[in-house]
């Protein structure tokens, strides 16, 4: 986690956490006998460009701009899809699945899929392709890889 310093008393810090998982806030130890228990970093997440090229910020809880999307921001994205329950249209060889596999660009990848045996398996490879990419775009602040 990442922890913003509110007071520090000799070994005792009070935090707001930033991102991670934990309490939002309270007191620390910062150290136990010889082992550090917080580390003090400068880190800060560098700013992410919108679709315009501009640094997107907002105003933060604590009256600091602080940057609404981008990697290093502690949110969890999370997408799922009940494979049992799509039932594309035309199946293997219908327009949305087809239109589904078209956006994968890489040959390999993309003719991977229709091998695998199994209807619900080839939904699941491209879902799960689909997905990956999603999160790298969504974790690097990109609206596509062109």
């Amino acid at each position: 986690a990442i922890v913003d310093e509110v007071e520090l008393l000799g070994d005792r810090l009070r935090f707001r956490r930033r991102t991670g998982s934990g309490p939002d806030s309270g007191w620390v130890s910062v150290k136990l006998k010889d082992k550090d228990l917080l580390v003090r970093t400068t880190w800060t997440p560098a700013p992410v460009a919108n679709l315009v090229g501009e640094a997107v910020s907002g105003e933060g809880a604590s009256g600091r701009d602080q940057i609404v999307v981008g990697p290093g921001l502690g949110y969890t994205h999370r997408w799922a899809v009940n494979i049992g329950d799509w039932d594309p249209v035309g199946g293997l060889h219908g327009p949305e699945f087809q239109f589904l596999l078209g956006l994968i660009a890489e040959e390999g990848e993309r003719a991977a899929i229709p091998k695998f045996r199994k209807f619900d398996d080839q939904k699941r490879a491209l879902m799960s392709r689909l997905l990956i990419r999603q999160a790298a775009a969504s974790s690097l602040g990109h609206t596509n890889f062109d």
